[in-house]
């Protein structure tokens, strides 16, 4: 059978608010390598979301100093990294972006602009996604307040956590362009874990009425996890086959697993939180990870 012949089956969709055009908000959260850009393309209806990923700006720093043209509000002794496959120049961009106050206040600053001139041009808001770690709460306080002075509700503010394996996450991590240290992908993912798990549990203050009351979900990116569509002449797709539909960017992820822990403007499902916890524990165990942590020195 010709690869052109191929079957494309019913796709399995993450929704927030039923796919709602205008108005929502979705922190896409995980550590690093959970594949949460995977995720959005194929598991979560985000083609009406406007993407902001820290990622972005780490390469933009990168490409001007390739070019030997810096952007101006880098640092000296920043402007040298160039090679994102140096695991050494990762650690280094992505302490500066992730902790230099500056830019981050710049950055949401520019973002509330942008927002404000779309809201009273168009008097609608934008979807809006933030693709980050969340390894540390306090990000979730510097961008919400932003949001609600713009007229975004809380109740159209949502969380997808992206959970992977951390042995996966490491294989997958090597892959990429872009090789993020040992120190760093322990770092992301037990950050991750700590803060999603008080959100989850009820332990986190940002779940409240006047700040998060939209949709939790916790959703399982493993390669077990997640099914593709093919022919029914088959009765499971070989591995040569799946590859290749990947590489083409023709398959469809037909099926995969989540947990929806919280429903929009309602209380938290203890129920869902307790299944989801079983694979979260098994997945991203928090007490053999410090070696990770140790091979190198965090910023």
């Amino acid at each position: 059978m010709k690869f052109t012949e191929i079957m494309i089956l019913n796709e399995k969709l993450i929704l927030p608010n039923k796919g709602a055009k205008t108005g929502q908000v979705l922190f896409l959260v995980g550590g690093g390598g959970s594949g949460k850009g995977y995720a959005l393309n194929n598991m979560i209806r985000a083609e009406n979301y406007k993407i902001i990923n820290v990622d972005d700006i780490k390469n933009l720093i990168v490409q001007a100093n390739i070019k030997n043209k810096p952007l101006s509000f880098v640092p000296k002794h920043h402007r040298n990294i160039k090679d994102l496959k140096d695991p050494e120049n990762v650690a280094e961009i992505h302490a500066y972006v992730a902790l230099d106050a500056k830019l981050d206040k710049k950055r949401l600053n520019t973002f509330k602009k942008s927002l404000e001139q779309t809201s009273t041009n168009k008097k609608e808001l934008p979807n809006v996604c933030f693709d980050i770690t969340l390894r540390d709460e306090s990000k979730l306080y510097s961008i919400i307040p932003k949001l609600l002075d713009v007229g975004y509700t809380s109740k159209n503010i949502h969380i997808i956590w992206v959970v992977t394996d951390y042995d996966l996450a490491k294989k997958r991590n090597q892959e990429r362009p872009r090789i993020v240290p040992d120190a760093v992908m322990a770092t992301t993912h037990i950050g991750a874990r700590i803060v999603m798990e008080d959100i989850i549990k009820g332990i986190s203050k940002t779940i409240r009425k006047d700040f998060i009351d939209g949709e939790i979900y916790i959703l399982l990116n493993n390669d077990w996890d997640v099914k593709f569509g093919y022919s029914k002449n088959y009765d499971k797709p070989s591995e040569n086959l799946l590859k290749h539909q990947k590489q083409e960017g023709k398959s469809t992820v037909t099926d995969f697993t989540y947990f929806k822990v919280k429903d929009s403007g309602k209380g938290l499902n203890s129920s869902e939180v307790d299944k989801a916890m079983k694979f979260v524990e098994k997945y991203t165990p928090i007490d053999v990870k410090q070696s990770d942590v140790r091979k190198g020195k965090l910023k």
